[in-house]
């Protein structure tokens, strides 16, 4: 099916599994206050130390988050954004259905078409991997496919960061060669990375558009953005054409 000279990939559609829609991630006035007295008294390197003791309720906090990372990871992605929900469900579970709707679509890869891929995920992950087979170090290169499930995202993330082979610096490569030079924040504002219950303004929307933003070093605040992996990862992959 050949829509504005973009065909749509048939029987691979792919979707985000999720979408945010509310976060439990507030801040609180004192929780900010000790989170300053632990930098600024204490010191960042003693207050990792007492990650081992916080309440994992705490993890919800885009700072705590940061700092806590190892110990917050897993259980934030489960407790912390109960707002996260599936999207199209119902095309997913039903391939005429998904015919039917995708017969009236302009264009995939659009707001439109709620960003249907254009291409088979087969292709896409091998765009990606051959860029990232010129640019980046072979131990980041199980980053480099367009991972859209969320436990298995997460799960390789942990797995490249706990491994500490992988420099944490090349997340702006893979991020790259993932967009392929284009701008999806559109697709990534619709999927959540802008809302404001996350707490962190639209940081993490210079994740979809990686060439327009400097991130040739990660700051602290970028980490919670990686939490995201999987929509970050399917927004690049709606916005490939070829």
């Amino acid at each position: 099916m050949e829509n504005n000279g973009n065909s749509i990939a048939q029987g691979q559609m792919e979707f985000p599994p999720r979408k945010i829609m509310e976060s439990d991630a507030m801040m609180h006035v004192w929780l900010v206050q000790i989170i300053a007295f632990a930098f600024f008294e204490n010191g960042l390197g003693e207050f990792r130390s007492r990650c081992n003791i916080l309440h994992y309720k705490h993890c919800c906090n885009p700072t705590i988050y940061n700092i806590c990372f190892d110990k917050c990871h897993f259980w934030a992605a489960q407790n912390c954004f109960s707002g996260i929900k599936t999207q199209l469900d119902s095309v997913l579970s039903n391939p005429v259905h998904a015919r039917e709707v995708l017969s009236v679509l302009k264009e995939c890869g659009t707001l439109d078409s709620e960003f249907i891929p254009c291409i088979h995920k087969e292709t896409a992950d091998r765009i990606f991997y051959d860029c990232c087979q010129l640019y980046i170090e072979p131990e980041c290169h199980d980053l480099c496919r367009y991972e859209i499930k969320q436990s298995v995202a997460h799960s390789t993330l942990m797995k490249i960061i706990r491994a500490k082979k992988c420099p944490i610096k090349s997340i702006f490569a893979i991020l790259y060669c993932a967009s392929q030079n284009r701008d999806n924040r559109l697709c990534c504002r619709q999927f959540g990375l802008a809302s404001p219950k996350l707490n962190v303004g639209k940081r993490c929307l210079r994740m979809c558009d990686p060439y327009q933003y400097d991130m040739s070093r990660l700051q602290e605040d970028d980490i919670f953005c990686l939490n995201f992996w999987d929509i970050i990862m399917f927004c690049h992959y709606a916005g490939l054409r070829y």
